[in-house]
């Protein structure tokens, strides 16, 4: 069995190079939320490394029972998303960590009554709609690459040349690799990028060990740690950001599908997708970490290399499960610096447009197509890098556009159904 085969088995010398890198990939932008979140609400610093475990073994448990009969049954990795930063701070500052739990419960909950309803909505979601969904998401996570690939947003040392030079050295090792080499080390381009990128990180001062040293080697998750309560006020804006990763894994399926596999996503695999994003939120809740969702990143590396097969991702999935349990070694991966992520996220995030372009121009790029992308696209990309633009409407209006994918989706769905395309 090979590891270009979904459903096969292959020996496991091949398969972990290809769930590690996933893992790796996905690492930074899974625990920095709630890192971030509990910073701001000012956690007690003893039980943020608790909250990291608590992160990781989610990501573990959510993205096994998305590989799993029971969930989509593709190569697609879960985790925590930006997107629920703002909104989680806000609640957490306000109400207390145990309204955003209880919120995150009410959130699931309508993830998966969308789940059990998308196979009456699918037909609404064409190539040609969640092409310009995937092509919008792609645009805006470009930026995020490139501020890992400088140290990381708010950093001291952002846009030094130290980060630039080993972001950079990451970034041509797999370029080099990928292009040029053959059999394991094609596959494995990310991996040996991001190890050799580890390792020249070591001499340029950028590690620092000591988070390693001092965590223990086994420590159990402990759940529930801020108990549960709801709040209305928490709850509807955590269910609008629900509805807006909802949108986003849809694209996300679609592209893996077609990136992968050449072909369209099929009902059952967008109906399990979203089944397990909710399922994942309401264990999140339950473990002190955010919203699971699909991961874009992870998207990028499998139409990079091909490399389909859901028993490879599943060693990554237990890796993540291992690292919530083994402290020490989670410390070992998160001492990875932000630069040596970007010089893999610049690659795998434009990876994810040009997959986005070519859902988009499945069926033709006729003037039909090309303006229901450049419209949808266009003021999606927009408001995202410009939301000053909605300062005069009320903050609810803010929260729901501000990532761009709301806008893109409603602009591509309604001009989908309006401009009938034309016979040849």
């Amino acid at each position: 069995m090979s590891i270009y085969d979904l459903n096969g088995r292959p020996p496991l010398l091949q398969a972990i190079p290809v769930g590690l890198q996933h893992v790796l990939a996905l690492l930074i932008g899974n625990i920095a939320p709630i890192m971030l979140v509990a910073a701001a609400v000012g956690i007690d610093a003893s039980q943020v490394g608790m909250l990291v475990q608590c992160a990781l073994l989610v990501a573990g448990v959510v993205t096994w029972m998305q590989l799993s009969a029971v969930g989509a049954k593709l190569p697609v990795m879960m985790g925590t998303s930006f997107t629920y930063l703002a909104v989680a701070i806000s609640i957490g500052r306000q109400y207390g960590m145990s309204a955003l739990a209880g919120a995150i419960v009410v959130g699931a909950l309508f993830q998966i009554l969308l789940a059990l309803w998308v196979g009456r909505i699918k037909r609404f979601f064409p190539p040609l709609v969640t092409g310009c969904i995937v092509l919008c998401l792609g645009i805006t996570l470009i930026p995020t690459g490139m501020d890992y690939l400088a140290g990381g947003s708010g950093s001291a040392d952002y846009g030094n040349s130290t980060n630039l030079i080993t972001g950079c050295f990451t970034l041509l090792t797999v370029v080099v690799l990928q292009v040029f080499g053959r059999g394991f080390l094609s596959i494995a381009a990310i991996l040996i990028g991001i190890v050799a990128g580890y390792l020249l990180a070591i001499p340029m001062g950028l590690i620092d060990f000591t988070a390693v040293r001092e965590a223990a080697w086994v420590s159990l998750p402990r759940p529930a740690l801020f108990g549960l309560s709801f709040q209305m006020a928490a709850i509807i804006p955590v269910v609008i950001i629900c509805l807006i990763t909802s949108l986003q894994s849809i694209g996300n399926i679609a592209a893996t599908a077609v990136a992968g596999l050449n072909r369209t996503e099929s009902s059952r695999e967008l109906r399990g997708g979203l089944l397990i994003e909710g399922i994942g939120s309401l264990i999140a809740a339950l473990l002190n970490a955010l919203p699971t969702t699909t991961y874009a990143q992870n998207v990028g590396i499998v139409a990079m290399n091909k490399a389909i097969n859901r028993f490879s991702l599943m060693t990554g999935a237990v890796l993540l499960i291992a690292c919530g349990f083994i402290p020490k070694l989670a410390a070992l991966v998160v001492a990875m610096p932000a630069c040596v992520l970007g010089g893999v996220a610049i690659l795998i995030f434009a990876m994810v447009v040009a997959t986005g372009i070519q859902m988009v121009s499945c069926e033709g790029f006729d003037s039909r197509a090309t303006i229901i992308t450049a419209l949808s696209v266009g003021l999606g990309t927009g408001l995202y890098f410009r939301p000053e633009a909605l300062a005069a409407f009320p903050e609810w209006v803010s929260i729901i556009f501000i990532s761009g994918l709301p806008v893109t989706a409603t602009i591509a769905i309604v001009l989908n159904i309006l401009c009938v395309k034309r016979k040849p």
